[in-house]
């Protein structure tokens, strides 16, 4: 029955099914490897989540950390809906983000295949597989980026359109992530202005850019108020800042990509200039690498990750250079060469997956677990002992304050002073955990965990057995005594 179902499938739906079930088999694998989610960002996610949900953004926001409301509220109007249907925040840390991962690169896959092709279309789905930067995008849990993406794709395939359905995925890439927005942004006007040159008398461009222009005022008195809190420090740090004085973001080096990533990037310089010799225009997809790009060899705001943006943005062109070399060349020499190819890039691949592991161990997830449901008076602060565990905790327990070393707002805790609390006397423990007590407003808790025995060795044990703390019974958790 399957091998006759088979035959009358075109060869083409055959490609699209195998490579949809690479795809799905290395994003899901995570959940079946780790009894954990991946990367540093998951404790944030959780807490953002879960605070979030008891407002209603961007209407009512809920009391939480000042340096949550920096986060854009485009990813946390949907995340409080599906939470107050019943949807635990577990689940949008776990497989539902690795769900939206693999609907990222379908709705890439589609969208490419409305404008190149059906075969391109189901390359790209190949190429998602192997880009190394994309699961790293993924392992380090972007929710908001890839979140903007799949709205900016949608916008750039209405906009190709002529479609006034551009505005609502327009709209919503802008307020999902600050970084992709302001892509998007770059792209759109970019592309906006080439048209207009050469459609300027058209009545229906000429309407269209007056409502584009009066969104931008409006969006502009919008800001006023908080103009040069939110706008002014962003702006001079993309205008002024490059090389070594801006900020990078955290993701891996190009040159490690160039290594690890090189037979994807190589299909897509390849399928770009193809493309671009092609149409002999420069069209809203090619204008998001060429944007990408220039972040990445200027080494402007946040370039390192313009480096995600950049192997995204080609991973259609990749897909069409695969499939413009398999058709152009039909000796079987060449499309061994290109099977060799891939096996190359999927072993590549394949070491980058191997790389990216959880960010904490089993045991210290359990600890941040089990306090979770804690009963501490209102103004308590739990802080931890190493800011390994910082982060998870905050995740998990999102009623309390919490802080850790040189994290969440404990810069009045400097490292000379750190190093007093732990490697310090008695004595001068005592005047610091007064201190401490005294900036806190309130009682304090520390959180052991392994972690904190690793960094600290004997020291943690001295610390342990100090009179001024006392064991809460039966969490993982020291109460201050010496105020």
């Amino acid at each position: 029955m399957m091998p006759a179902l088979l035959r009358k499938l075109a060869p083409t739906t055959c490609l699209t099914v195998f490579f949809l079930l690479l795809v799905a088999a290395k994003f899901l694998a995570p959940l079946v490897l780790f009894d954990l989610p991946l990367g540093y960002d998951p404790g944030i996610y959780r807490y953002l989540f879960v605070r979030h949900a008891l407002g209603f953004p961007p209407f009512v926001l809920a009391p939480m950390d000042s340096w949550a409301y920096a986060h854009p509220l485009g990813l946390f109007f949907f995340s409080s809906i599906l939470m107050r249907l019943g949807v635990p925040a577990d689940w949008l840390i776990g497989w539902i983000w690795n769900a939206m991962t693999i609907v990222l690169l379908c709705a890439l896959s589609v969208v490419t295949a409305k404008r190149e092709g059906r075969a391109v279309g189901a390359c790209v789905l190949l190429m998602g597989a192997l880009s190394a930067p994309y699961y790293d995008g993924f392992s380090a849990m972007y929710w908001k980026t890839y979140l903007a993406l799949f709205f900016m794709i949608l916008a750039f395939h209405f906009l190709q359109r002529r479609s006034w359905w551009a505005l609502l995925p327009a709209i919503l890439c802008l307020v999902t992530h600050n970084q992709t927005g302001l892509l998007f942004a770059l792209v759109t006007g970019t592309w906006w202005f080439l048209r207009m040159l050469q459609h300027w008398r058209d009545p229906r461009w000429q309407r269209a850019t007056g409502i584009g222009l009066l969104l931008v005022l409006v969006a502009a008195i919008v800001y006023l108020p908080v103009w040069q809190e939110a706008i002014v420090p962003h702006l001079k740090k993309i205008l002024t800042l490059r090389g070594d004085d801006a900020p990078s973001g955290s993701f891996p080096s190009p040159v490690f990509y160039l290594r690890m990533n090189a037979v994807v990037l190589f299909c897509g310089a390849y399928g770009f200039v193809r493309i671009l010799l092609r149409d002999r225009h420069l069209s809203l997809w090619s204008l998001a690498v060429l944007w990408s790009a220039a972040f990445v060899c200027f080494r402007l705001y946040f370039y390192l990750r313009f480096f995600l943006l950049l192997d995204f943005f080609l991973l259609p062109f990749a897909a069409y250079g695969v499939v413009d070399v398999w058709k152009k060349n039909t000796h079987i020499l060449w499309h061994a060469f290109l099977v060799l190819l891939f096996i190359l890039q999927a072993y590549l691949s394949l070491q980058v997956f191997a790389m990216r592991t959880v960010d904490i161990d089993a045991e210290t997830f359990q600890i941040v677990r089990s306090v979770s449901h804690v009963q501490l008076p209102e103004h308590a602060l739990v802080m931890t002992l190493e800011n390994k565990s910082t982060t998870w905790l905050r995740g998990w327990l999102t009623d309390y304050r919490v802080m850790g070393p040189g994290i969440f707002g404990m810069k009045w805790l400097d490292y000379d002073k750190w190093v007093e609390v732990i490697y310090g006397s008695h004595e001068e423990r005592v005047h610091l955990l007064k201190e401490i007590t005294r900036i806190a407003r309130g009682p304090v808790y520390f959180l052991i965990t392994p972690l904190f025995f690793d960094f600290y060795g004997d020291a943690a044990e001295t610390f342990l057995q100090d009179p001024c703390f006392r064991q809460l019974s039966g969490y993982p958790l020291l109460e201050v005594t010496c105020t």
